[in-house]
């Protein structure tokens, strides 16, 4: 079973992340939180920008089952994958993840969750970010852009971050 969870990326100077939830038949993830950057200032003239920014908050995803009794014993395999749709992004821009923690565990056995805990470029294609077994609430997740520059056309730039959980 795969289900989705899409996040909508919006970066004028500053970085909005949009959440919205997508199920699938066996398996579900859901994310929340709006992840939120510092402000991107320049405080002299003829500086450039710090280049590379890390969120001071991010998202937060849930894995589970429709499966009461298996999201209860925790008996059920995932993998959570991640990329990106660009809409209008420039190239020397790159965004990554990290899962910063574990979240809680749901289920009363089979808990496990790895990987997924140094930065990873999230690129146009699908790449597995972590998996794990058994239900688990509100794993933390931050962002971290980097290549902006004043060198960067002044525009509106943006890309969805899509995460996919596979039932493995």
């Amino acid at each position: 079973m795969i289900s989705s969870k899409k996040i909508k990326v919006t970066l004028l100077w500053a970085l909005t992340i949009v959440t919205l939830s997508v199920q699938g038949q066996g398996l579900v993830i859901s994310v929340n939180g709006i992840p939120a950057f510092p402000p991107i200032t320049i405080t002299e003239a003829g500086e450039d920008f710090n280049g590379t920014y890390n969120s001071v908050s991010g998202n937060q995803i849930t894995v589970a089952t429709h499966s009461f009794m298996h999201n209860l014993i925790g008996n059920f395999m995932w993998k959570v994958t991640v990329h990106k749709s660009d809409n209008n992004w420039d190239s020397s821009l790159g965004l990554e993840t990290i899962r910063t923690g574990t979240g809680t565990r749901g289920s009363i056995f089979f808990n496990s969750i790895t990987g997924g805990t140094n930065y990873q470029t999230i690129t146009n294609l699908p790449a597995d970010f972590f998996w794990g077994t058994g239900r688990w609430y509100d794993i933390p997740v931050a962002y971290r852009l980097n290549g902006v520059s004043v060198l960067l056309p002044a525009d509106q730039y943006e890309t969805t971050v899509i995460f996919t959980i596979t039932d493995m």
